[in-house]
């Protein structure tokens, strides 16, 4: 991972210590692999799929079956369009570095037309949302990979990444209602829950698609409250 101590450390609130700290130590390589059965079967204990293959950080967090498909559903979720393992190596150091990646045209053209007025803040908390579920993306692999190690837990591909979806979700949908309640961060909270919403839509299918007129955003009411919130806080600061 390409980042200073300083900046692995600054969340912000917006991540739990565990997190932070298994990020930390990802990155300044300090994880302990060891365990008792080690010394007899160093190799991967998840999916059946990575029988024989040796138990590294890279194939704990990258190379492992579990691990692709939970990558898999954070870019194709993140990017709206749909992606298949072999295809994610572009976004190997973005998600290393938990460096949002460029946000793609037509995601652009999505949220520009639903918050052209808004669109600048609509992109900022986009680019957070990938730096925090790139985070939570590593803390579930490795508590996935403990839980199997020393609890012989029974871990399959889709659940690895059901798992790790539900808790990004639930924790970003937690700090968007946390931010919502402090009035210095009330429009960047509502800014935080309006980007859930296209979040959680399905990604289209390659090649590209028109979006279904059968699934419209339904946003129409976010613009007059983003414009009401922006003046309770211009009132607020006086």
């Amino acid at each position: 991972m390409h980042q200073t101590p300083k900046q692995v450390w600054a969340h912000r609130n917006q991540l739990t210590e565990y997190q932070v700290w298994v990020a930390y130590r990802v990155a300044v390589r300090q994880l302990s692999l060891y365990h008792e059965g080690k010394k007899h079967d160093s190799s991967c204990r998840k999916p059946a799929a990575c029988q024989g293959r040796k138990e590294t950080m890279e194939h704990i967090f990258w190379e492992c079956s579990c691990a692709q498909a939970c990558w898999v559903k954070l870019i194709q979720q993140w990017t709206g369009e749909a992606w298949e393992p072999q295809n994610i190596e572009s976004f190997q150091l973005s998600c290393a570095n938990r460096k949002a990646p460029p946000v793609t045209p037509s995601l652009v053209e999505k949220m520009q037309k639903t918050y052209p007025d808004d669109i600048k803040h609509i992109i900022l908390e986009w680019k957070r949302i990938w730096h925090i579920l790139c985070t939570i993306c590593l803390t579930s692999l490795w508590t996935q990979r403990n839980r199997v190690v020393f609890q012989q837990a029974q871990v399959t591909e889709d659940s690895s990444a059901t798992e790790f979806w539900g808790t990004a979700m639930r924790q970003l949908r937690a700090l968007g209602k946390r931010e919502c309640r402090q009035p210095e961060t009330q429009l960047r909270g509502t800014h935080l829950l309006l980007c859930l919403r296209v979040l959680e839509q399905k990604p289209r299918e390659h090649p590209r698609q028109r979006v279904s007129p059968e699934q419209p955003l339904d946003l129409q009411e976010e613009p007059a409250l983003l414009t009401r919130l922006r003046k309770y806080q211009t009132a607020s600061r006086r």
